[in-house]
């Protein structure tokens, strides 16, 4: 489509398919598929994708089956809302918002479920968004995200990382479930890429795990990580910036705890460590010439080793 077109509906078990199933340069109000929308292509991004936007799309809603979906660099979208499910989706343009509540996958090795070079305004997963290939990501971002939110019962799943961020996260909220080797990185390298990223404001109330990992802070800025749910698994930070972490209040605590049940460990060895709030420690601390500061309450679930720096307990 070079032209304008209203609206683009696929009904329950229509099929559009082909090279590429659907190629738009034009506008595009929107497109309705509840069928299938298939491609011969290999990798979202190639010349085959069951859609692939330069143009303008209003609102794209999929609640059937689309095989790479790729809004390219001039491309400009709307809504995408997915309750079916979709093999990757991958923008490098803009989208002001995407609500996933059924599945997005990889389809290859070093594959993400999402993955945004460009700009996203708003990202809210309750759905599964997934890679299970060797060396993909859940979620992938060198771009910008406004908000992103993965709400109770959403997951954001990868084999090597659950998100990868070497862009920009205005805001971050999980109450659901991000795991991969590495939970979260933040910064480094992944794929072919490197460099820093940035997280603004950090709240988990789900579970954010890794097997490697829970969290991997290797280069770029993050704002306070508020925690009254789990996070399970090694924390890295390797930022030369204090590393501030904030429990619950009242009755409510956040638990820091090593992978699967064990000890695990918080290495920060580059900045200060400023605890507050409500915290269950289930973690070793490597700190060493850092400063550690507690002015909420810490309740330990064993005993922990330190390294060059006493945790102080208590309110204080």
């Amino acid at each position: 489509n070079n032209g304008s077109i209203g609206t683009i509906t696929n009904s329950l078990g229509a099929l559009i398919s082909g090279g590429t199933g659907i190629v738009n340069n034009g506008q595009i109000a929107s497109i309705i598929n509840a069928g299938s929308i298939t491609s011969g292509g290999l990798q979202a991004g190639s010349s085959n994708n069951a859609l692939t936007n330069n143009g303008s799309i209003g609102a794209l809603s999929n609640s059937g089956r689309m095989d790479y979906v790729s809004n390219g660099t001039l491309g400009s979208m709307g809504t995408v809302a997915n309750s079916g499910a979709m093999v990757n989706l991958s923008n490098k343009g803009l989208i002001a918002s995407i609500n996933n509540t059924g599945t997005i996958a990889g389809g290859t090795t070093n594959d993400v479920g999402i993955g945004n070079r460009g700009s996203i305004g708003v990202l809210t997963n309750s759905g599964l968004i997934s890679a299970a290939q060797a060396g993909s990501a859940g979620l992938g971002n060198v771009g910008t995200i406004g908000s992103l939110t993965n709400s109770a019962g959403g997951t954001l799943s990868g084999a090597s990382f659950g998100a990868g961020n070497l862009g920009s996260i205005g805001t971050l909220t999980n109450a659901g479930l991000i795991t991969g080797a590495q939970g979260l990185q933040l910064g480094g390298s992944f794929f072919t890429l490197s460099g820093p990223g940035t997280i603004g404001a950090f709240n988990n109330s789900g579970t954010i795990t890794g097997s490697v990992g829970a969290l991997s802070l290797i280069s770029g800025s993050i704002g306070t990580i508020t925690n009254t749910g789990l996070i399970a698994g090694n924390i890295t930070n390797q930022i030369a910036q204090p590393l501030n972490i904030a429990g619950g209040t009242g009755g409510t605590f956040g638990t820091l705890s090593g992978f699967g049940g064990s000890i695990g460990l918080i290495t920060d060895t580059v900045g200060a460590l400023n605890l507050s709030g409500n915290l269950l420690i289930g973690d070793n601390f490597n700190v060493a010439g850092q400063t550690v500061s507690n002015s909420g309450l810490l309740s330990l679930t064993a005993p922990i080793t330190t390294w060059d720096e006493a945790i102080p307990l208590g309110n204080g």
